[in-house]
């Protein structure tokens, strides 16, 4: 701690003092924090959310880029924040501010050994777009018209030393505030630090890159940029460019070209997690272009998701079920993904689960917003207390996301009405036939108990095999059971005792030695008189 201070002291200060301003000074004051601030002159934290939470999000923008990359990400779990703090977060989402030309080309200049001017024969000084990372610059290369993402400088470090600060207030937050524990901080902290790492190499999100196109080589219909190995490292990526306009800006086209668009948009969602096993971690709609009317674009691959089997067949498990209508599954499923406190109260969660899907039971599936369903359930899971691993909540925000995505090119478009053929088909595919049928999902649910007490089974034989098996006991109702055998053994010790006074005294009694009491050898009529009171003591207690 002490070490850390010395080190990051100046920006722990400047962090802190921020949070302060921002109405986080309450909580402040509740950690060991290595030294003294002005809390009294601190903003007391607004009882609103919404008023908190646009004080956060200026706290964030004030703190700088990896603060702003933090609330981006946290825009995405719906499972740990209400919808005031998800609302006001995704608004960091809008341009950030540019740095200037001339240390964009010193990065560029670092990277690839020469200036953008010597490199490219056209390098735009303004960016066409800004992030909290990295800024794109139109370029020609060889003739192709090219995008160039380029690194802050210096970014490097400030994102290393403001990890390390958002990991530190978590570990402090976790350990001093017990109504936090939940959440779980010190776990969120790591795994942000992760996926900023990630970003930071642009070598991987080349890869990443490679690995859509491949992946949809076969839709002619979705656009993946090309990247330029010869110029890209891991702080510079020069990909092709393609130009086309937002899902906001389609109000020109008709409504079937607009429907099929929407349509082809869930298709590409749908095709990355169930098909390709890999998906776009960050597909709000600034990421996808629409080009000529009729191709889709995909942009920004520094975060994505990589979804395993098990992961895929619990998605659609929940989804057939919603589908389905059957909300038993759907809390089953919710249940056995989820990471439940122990103390959970199963049957309260699954009340309120239910009573959940049934207010929205009457709408039709076309009336129905998946999105904002699955957003009240993880309302219900946070009131709860049950994690959601962060795997599946991305994979639940990519599902969420396509619905909005398809909602902006075509507003009418539902997400389960539309998704409906679609987990048909992958269901058929698994041996299963229709989704109108109740016993599909009864087929499904058996299987996942089946599946479920087949590994307790064989871990269960597993420890027995290792001989780390332990078997614990818990008695209801005994205790009077055994305050009544201690008293029975209190008794039988106390007769043994008397008899062997009495057999002691008689034997005494014969050897006729001084001193003598009452014409008897003392010390056999004292043992007669002890094995007396203890004869009397348990004549008492039976009596009792």
């Amino acid at each position: 701690m002490t070490l850390f201070a010395l080190r990051h002291a100046r920006r722990l200060q400047a962090v802190i003092g921020t949070l302060v301003s921002h109405g986080y000074g309450p909580l402040l004051e509740r950690l060991p924090l290595p030294f003294r601030l002005p809390f009294r002159r601190a903003a007391r934290m607004e009882e609103s959310y919404s008023e908190l939470a646009r004080q956060t999000r200026q706290a964030l923008e004030e703190l700088g880029p990896t603060f702003v990359k933090m609330g981006q990400i946290l825009s995405t779990r719906v499972d740990l924040l209400p919808p005031e703090f998800i609302d006001e977060l995704e608004k960091l989402r809008e341009r950030a501010g540019w740095v200037a030309y001339e240390q964009v080309s010193e990065v560029v200049e670092d990277e690839l050994g020469a200036p953008p001017d010597d490199i490219f024969s056209h390098f735009s000084r303004e960016p066409l777009a800004s992030g909290s990372i990295a800024q794109v610059h139109c370029a020609t290369y060889g003739g192709d018209p090219v995008a160039v993402k380029v690194q802050r400088p210096r970014i490097s470090g400030v994102v290393r030393q403001d990890t390390e600060i958002i990991s530190l207030l978590c570990r402090l937050i976790h350990d001093n505030i017990p109504e936090s524990r939940p959440y779980r901080l010190p776990e969120l902290a790591r795994d942000f630090g992760r996926t900023l790492q990630r970003e930071l190499d642009f070598s991987r999100e080349a890869d990443s890159i490679r690995l859509f196109a491949r992946g949809f080589a076969e839709h002619e219909r979705v656009l993946i940029p090309r990247v330029y190995s010869e110029v890209s490292t891991r702080r510079v990526l020069t990909m092709s460019r393609i130009e086309g306009c937002r899902l906001d800006e389609l109000e020109h086209l008709s409504n079937d070209r607009r429907r099929n668009l929407a349509s082809r948009a869930l298709d590409m969602s749908l095709h990355q997690v169930m098909e390709m096993g890999v998906f776009h971690a960050d597909p709000h709609p600034g990421n996808v272009l629409v080009v000529d009317e009729k191709y889709l674009a995909l942009f920004d691959f520094g975060n994505t998701g990589v979804v395993d089997d098990e992961s895929r067949e619990d998605l659609i498990d929940l989804l057939a079920a919603i589908i389905a209508r059957d909300y038993g599954f759907v809390v089953e499923v919710l249940i056995d993904i989820g990471e439940a406190r122990e103390d959970l109260d199963v049957g309260e969660f699954r009340r309120e689960i239910m009573e959940l899907f049934e207010y929205n039971y009457d709408k039709e599936l076309d009336q129905l917003s998946l999105g904002q369903l699955l957003l009240e359930t993880m309302t219900v899971l946070r009131r709860h207390g049950v994690g959601m691993p962060s795997r599946y909540m991305a994979l639940l925000r990519a599902v969420a996301v396509a619905e909005s995505s398809a909602r902006k090119i075509y507003p009418e478009m539902h997400l389960l009405s539309e998704i409906r053929p679609r987990i048909r088909q992958l269901v058929g595919r698994r041996r299963l036939a229709d989704l109108d049928q109740f016993w599909i999902t009864g087929v499904r649910r058996w299987h996942r108990r089946l599946t479920h007490w087949g590994k307790k089974m064989a871990s269960l034989v597993d420890r027995a095999e290792g001989g780390e098996l332990s078997i614990r006991f818990r008695h209801e109702g005994l205790s009077s059971f055994l305050v009544g055998l201690d008293r029975i053994a209190q008794k039988i010790i106390i007769g043994l005792l008397a008899a062997a006074l009495i057999i002691g005294g008689s034997l005494v009694i014969q050897i006729d030695r001084p001193p003598q009491l009452f014409g008897y050898p003392a010390l056999g009529v004292i043992t007669y008189l002890l094995a007396a009171v203890l004869g009397i003591v348990l004549l008492i207690s039976w009596r009792r």
